[in-house]
């Protein structure tokens, strides 16, 4: 039996399926998907270019541009995060190409100001590159097709896979054993403008959120560690320089995770900050721990810490007055921050040495060093990271030398008695000095937010090129 198709096709009724009174010729009109059969034009299904086959519709299924034969067009396909790139094609409009390699052969450019590959001519005509300073001082806080969010948990589930950050990150470190690394590490990078090429953001695991305190991104890491963490970090620093800027009003913060979650180890590492906490000051420009006097929202975000004797005072005053006693209890949220989403509400997290997240919360258990001034600088960012952890594994392993109050501590006790190597125990310490001596000559001409440091921030010390010779 013959039967016309919904093509004006004539063919066997037996090569068909009716849906109502319409025919439609099996793989011609119609595609079988998951043992059932829809009409090729159906918006249920769309026909995959590079994979030369039909797929259904799904909530990661995006339109995107693609250039054929010379031709820019519109198709249809699922883009993994970090391959498809945002662009912005003269006479088309905003959209997505499926990877940077196809934006560039669309012969478009990346330009900082709006996070996108676009047509070069504006470029040209001005005698601008799209990645230059004035591309990204002019530039706004903008990722088209990524809303803007306060909290990395948020966003953690797109950019935290291990296989696509591994990918593009090959592991150049070979140190953890040797140095002792034993605690997770990430990092706040606050900017003052600029956007990081989304596609990069996704590949190496950096977050873009919005903070109200300053004009651009804070870039967070996702949760590194060890070698293969170094790594990326290495790969993180390197886009933070090529596509961003930082002022005054920006900071670097370092969470480390890992440290004992007990009433003795906290207040071990409590009373350790407390007992360096001038000698760190003396590192960072004179208005550090009075941050109202320099920042355009008046505001202090690096406060010395207060006098506590007992995990009770310290519960007592990170709640505001809350709770008067602590109950053992770690997993407790805030009261300043019931539902986990407004942590600007919470007074007591401005310190230097800030333990919110280790006394409060259910997860992300970590304990924050909120003192260091802005840097893309890799150096001071390793060396961050070595001083802070050195800090936390003397305060772990001796309880009870710390519970004692017996001593004073300063770094360079600390960093001797590190597990460091004695070539890195050397240049962590010149460093240290470097930044003493820097600060008092900040000091001596007026600058007491560190100005100075900002502009001149590429100095080298060394310790990346260590750390990678290993």
């Amino acid at each position: 039996m013959l039967v016309k198709t919904i093509s004006n096709n004539v063919v066997d009724r037996a090569d068909c399926i009716q849906i109502k009174d319409k025919f439609y010729q099996k793989e011609v009109d119609c595609v079988r998907l998951e043992g059932k059969w829809y009409w090729v034009k159906s918006r249920m299904i769309y026909f995959n270019e590079r994979l030369d086959q039909y797929k259904k519709v799904t909530n990661d299924t995006t339109e995107f541009f693609t250039k054929k034969d010379g031709v820019i067009k519109i198709v249809r396909d699922e883009l993994e995060p970090g391959e498809s790139v945002e662009v912005s094609i003269k006479g088309f409009g905003d959209g997505v190409v499926s990877s940077r390699d196809e934006a560039l052969k669309m012969d478009l450019v990346y330009d900082n100001r709006c996070g996108r590959y676009v047509d070069p001519t504006y470029f040209r005509e001005r005698g601008l590159t799209a990645n230059s300073k004035d591309a990204i001082k002019t530039g706004k806080r903008l990722y088209a097709t990524l809303p803007e969010k306060y909290n990395s948990s948020d966003l953690m589930d797109k950019f935290n896979v291990p296989q696509r950050v591994a990918k593009y990150n090959p592991t150049s470190f070979n140190v953890q054993e040797k140095l002792g690394l034993e605690y997770s590490f990430g990092f706040e990078f606050e900017t003052s403008g600029g956007n990081i090429p989304l596609e990069e953001l996704y590949r190496t695991g950096l977050m873009p959120l919005r903070d109200g305190s300053i004009s651009g991104h804070e870039y967070t890491t996702i949760p590194l560690m060890g070698d293969f963490g170094l790594s990326v970090l290495e790969s993180q620093i390197n886009l933070l320089n090529k596509y961003t800027i930082i002022d005054k009003e920006c900071s670097m913060h370092i969470h480390l995770g890992g440290y004992p979650i007990s009433e003795k180890a906290i207040m071990s590492a409590y009373l350790m900050a407390v007992n360096l906490e001038h000698e760190i000051g003396t590192l960072f420009p004179r208005y550090i721990f009075e941050t109202h006097n320099y920042k355009a929202k008046g505001k202090d975000y690096c406060k010395q810490l207060y006098g506590a004797s007992s995990i009770n005072d310290i519960y007592k005053i990170l709640s505001a007055g809350y709770y008067k006693t602590f109950g053992g209890d770690f997993t407790l949220n805030h009261p300043s921050d019931s539902g986990d989403q407004q942590k600007w509400n919470i007074e007591y997290r401005y310190y230097w040495f800030n333990l919110i997240n280790m006394m409060f919360k259910n997860h992300g258990k970590t304990i924050e060093f909120r003192i260091h001034t802005p840097t893309h600088n890799a150096d001071k960012i390793y060396a961050w990271l070595l001083i802070t952890s050195a800090i936390l594994k003397y305060a772990e392993e001796n309880i009870p030398e710390v519970l004692d109050r017996d001593r004073a501590y300063d770094l360079s006790y600390i960093i001797k008695k590190s597990e460091y190597p004695l070539e890195l125990q050397t240049i962590l310490l010149e460093y240290i000095n470097w930044r003493e001596s820097f600060c008092k000559e900040m000091d001596r001409v007026g600058d007491y937010s560190g100005i100075s440091e900002i502009i001149n921030d590429s100095q080298e010390f060394g310790l990346l090129k260590y750390l990678k010779s290993l």
